[in-house]
């Protein structure tokens, strides 16, 4: 619906499947799941105020999973309100320690404001702990580019390119 355009349908659509699985007894964190899903199409279709709210219900229906705080922390960081953004991805990396999207989102939060020494201090911390993780090595090649540092930005992409040749992100 969302594709066609039809934004009302889709709101909709998504509160009566909400609504089903709630009268289902369906577990709250599977109704997470699928407002977190229909989030994140929202956010493909650039219905940023849409997926903020379903980001923010998922995270209420359950609050002990990370998923819909790093999709609330993309959307706040989609629209340039980068503190917020910030703040959100400290407090689920403090409680999430091992929440990779979460640690490589604070990072790229932290270069779009200029923080580079931290960002990069991230993300050797992350690609240390987790070497296979191409999204945190790419984020770190992105950071290194934005120090300047062409020759090791340029050795990353040609190695993640290597390392995870079905990866878009790696290319």
């Amino acid at each position: 619906r969302l594709r066609r355009g039809e934004l009302a349908k889709a709101r909709r659509f998504l509160d009566d499947l909400a609504a089903a699985q709630e009268a289902e007894g369906t577990r709250p964190s599977l109704i997470a799941k699928t407002l977190s899903n229909a989030a994140a199409r929202a956010l493909d279709y650039g219905q940023e105020g849409w997926a903020e709210e379903l980001y923010r219900r998922a995270s209420a229906a359950a609050p002990e999973d990370p998923v819909p705080r790093d999709g609330l922390a993309e959307v706040l960081k989609a629209r340039g309100e980068l503190e917020e953004a910030e703040l959100l991805y400290r407090e689920t990396v403090t409680r999430w320690p091992d929440d990779l999207f979460a640690r490589t989102g604070l990072a790229m939060v932290l270069k779009a404001r200029g923080e580079l020494e931290e960002a990069e201090r991230i993300c050797r911390e992350t690609t240390a702990r987790w070497p296979n993780h191409a999204a945190a090595r790419n984020a770190l090649a992105e950071i290194m580019k934005a120090r300047g540092e062409l020759d090791e930005a340029e050795r990353m992409y040609r190695e993640a390119a290597g390392r995870w040749p079905d990866d878009p992100f790696s290319h």
